[in-house]
């Protein structure tokens, strides 16, 4: 294997799904395999279901995790499919875990994830189908790529930023990351004092759109925590704050059950809670995990676990 990615938090992950008793589990972005392999490595009788829509991550999985037999099965699926998937279960998975990060498979592939990729400005998960990055900015109107940023990215000047990338594709078209990266980074003179790169907020912003990562996020939450068996964990590591706040809100949604308008006297809605505890904050990596995998630095962890 050529990439070799470092999974987020697969100490908290272990714990929480407490991988020493074995189980039933579902990794719901297995990606290059690494919290699988630890996961199905713990206990020789637990079984794994691994998703993903990436088919170039998948046969990497499949390779880091052969020795593991029939005790590993790998879809390559959009895990928000869920009626797809769940008939794959023999038996209710005791957890779900869900990455909604990238892997250094795709930062390094030339797809335009990277603000150095000098080879293309592709951003799918899954090339098969889709607009691409490149395709969306240099045909989008200003006022579409304003609005792309400013919702998906929470990118303040959003409106700068996109006439810039208007006015740059009038002289030739945007090809690579790395040409996006400079056309932002002109358009931060002083960006050398902020903590973290200009184009971050901008790439994570065309990732997510082009790739629908926040539609059907929280429907996929509920309906995949009604497969989880009694006292099973769904875990999910975010990294931006959309994400993070739809997770958030939806966990807690599921904790609380009832619908009702607080000063209805009697609960009319008859809905009950499916999770019986959450995280009260998000998990935070520890300071010698981001030293060591600076791209775990801004995940996010939060868990719920079944009635």
């Amino acid at each position: 294997m050529d990439y070799i990615h470092i999974p987020v938090m697969i100490r908290e992950v272990s714990e929480l799904l407490e991988v020493e008793n074995g189980g039933n589990f579902v990794d719901c972005t297995v990606g290059l395999g690494g919290h699988a392999e630890a996961i199905l490595g713990a206990n020789p009788k637990s079984s794994l279901l691994g998703l993903d829509r990436d088919s170039s991550a998948l046969d990497i999985a499949k390779e880091r995790l052969s020795r593991f037999g029939e005790r590993v099965k790998l879809l390559n699926c959009d895990f928000k499919d869920v009626d797809f998937w769940k008939r794959e279960l023999v038996e209710s998975p005791n957890g779900i875990l869900v990455d909604l990060g990238i892997s250094s498979l795709q930062l390094q592939q030339g797809r335009g994830f990277s603000f150095k990729d000098t080879k293309s400005l592709d951003m799918r998960m899954d090339r098969s189908k889709g607009i691409t990055v490149k395709q969306f900015l240099n045909t989008a109107t200003q006022e579409e790529i304003s609005k792309v940023l400013k919702n998906f990215g929470e990118v303040e000047n959003s409106g700068k930023m996109a006439k810039a990338i208007v006015d740059f594709r009038k002289k030739k078209p945007i090809e690579t990351g790395s040409e996006l990266s400079e056309i932002i980074v002109s358009t931060s003179p002083s960006w050398k004092k902020e903590k973290i790169h200009p184009a971050t907020k901008i790439f994570q912003a065309l990732r997510i759109f082009v790739n629908d990562e926040l539609t059907n996020l929280s429907t996929f939450i509920k309906e995949a925590v009604k497969l989880l068996s009694s006292s099973g964990k769904i875990i999910i590591i975010s990294y931006h704050s959309l994400e993070d706040r739809i997770v958030k809100k939806t966990l807690a949604e599921l904790k609380r059950g009832c619908i009702c308008p607080p000063k209805l006297p009697v609960c009319g809605c008859g809905q009950k809670p499916l999770l019986s505890y959450v995280s009260k904050s998000a998990v935070r990596p520890s300071l010698e995990e981001v030293l060591n995998n600076n791209s775990s630095r801004s995940a996010k962890l939060r868990y719920g676990v079944k009635v």
